[in-house]
């Protein structure tokens, strides 16, 4: 074996491996193909998951005497407001300034109103639906809207 062999020769644990063998143009540019590829999807993978985890929900619910709201969302909730609308009566809200996370908050139908400042109440007629908007602390904006079902 010639010197200028021997230097073209590498050892990998036991074996004697030849260099172009080693790193020939094809190899190297599947092996960079792979990377590439598995970086792009490792990257929209995680950004998915980041915002289902991130995004979290505000959920609503009703009883027979009040509205019930709960925080979700993984962060705190700014500027609640909550909606009955009572169809010809009109609409009365609520509105929560903060809810901290994972907070949940029983609205009793007395403390909605009108723009007028009438009170609600939910023998006057049959309500239409309740609807809930607000903003998290990363100004994601949030909607919700549940009918009004009779006897619930």
């Amino acid at each position: 074996m010639r010197v200028a062999d021997f230097l073209r020769q590498a050892y990998v644990g036991s074996m004697l491996i030849a260099l172009e063998r080693l790193a020939s143009p094809r190899r190297i540019l599947s092996v960079c193909a792979a990377l590439v590829l598995a970086a792009i999807l490792s990257a929209c993978g995680e950004s998915g998951m980041q915002k289902a985890e991130a995004r979290g929900e505000i959920t609503l619910g009703r009883s027979d005497t009040a509205v019930v709201v709960e925080n979700r969302a993984g962060r705190p909730a700014l500027n609640v407001r909550i909606t009955i609308d009572a169809g010809d009566a009109g609409l009365f809200f609520a509105v929560l300034p903060t809810m901290e996370t994972a907070e949940r908050r029983t609205i009793p139908f007395q403390m909605f109103r009108t723009e007028d400042g009438s009170l609600f109440s939910a023998a006057d007629g049959v309500p239409k639906e309740v609807r809930l908007e607000g903003k998290d602390a990363l100004n994601n904006d949030y909607l919700v809207t549940m009918p009004w079902e009779r006897g619930r």
